[in-house]
């Protein structure tokens, strides 16, 4: 079987979750193409939906290392990071795929978040404040803002839950938020 045949497969086992078949058939791959860098990808992301967080960022390091072009590599390594608490590390790969679409809010958002469980919360600010500056109506924008804000004490809270009300009236959740800040 060709290896764009098996990789075919592959994935197919893993959407269906027949996570050790796939994992079968990107070892084989590797064996055969130690470069494909698809495949690396792909078994870091094997390891990641299987909540083997470390195993995932070596395999997806690897395709970095082999595909340096490629975003969505380095998007996946900074969520493994991240979810590992690697905060640090997050970063540096969520601003690297931030180079090449600085114009993804959600991005930002992304790289806002990690700031924050890192503590930066100057840094989480910018990062949300240039979101909207891409998307003005970002409701999740907005109500981090406001959250960041109420933690810190300060009066800008109320203006950012009551901007992301004037969007989203209906969300609970900025709601609940508003009263509490």
């Amino acid at each position: 079987m060709s290896i764009p045949e098996q990789l075919k497969r592959a994935k197919h086992h893993q959407r269906q979750g027949q996570l050790a078949e796939a994992n079968n058939l990107y070892q084989q791959i590797i064996k055969q193409d130690s470069r494909h860098a698809e495949a690396h990808f792909l078994m870091g992301s094997l390891h990641a939906q299987s909540g083997s967080i470390k195993t995932a960022i070596s395999w997806l390091y690897k395709a970095v290392q082999l595909a340096p072009k490629q975003a969505q590599y380095r998007y996946y390594l900074a969520e493994c990071y991240k979810s590992n608490s690697e905060f640090y590390k997050a970063i540096h790969y969520y601003k690297q795929v931030i180079a090449s679409e600085s114009d993804n809010a959600t991005l930002l958002m992304k790289l806002a978040e990690t700031y924050q469980a890192d503590h930066q919360l100057d840094l989480a600010i910018t990062s949300a404040e240039d979101a909207l500056k891409i998307d003005s109506n970002m409701v999740e924008a907005l109500n981090f803002l406001g959250n960041i804000y109420t933690d810190i004490n300060s009066d800008k809270a109320t203006h950012y839950f009551k901007k992301a009300l004037d969007i989203a009236p209906d969300v609970a959740e900025i709601h609940y938020n508003l009263g509490n800040n």
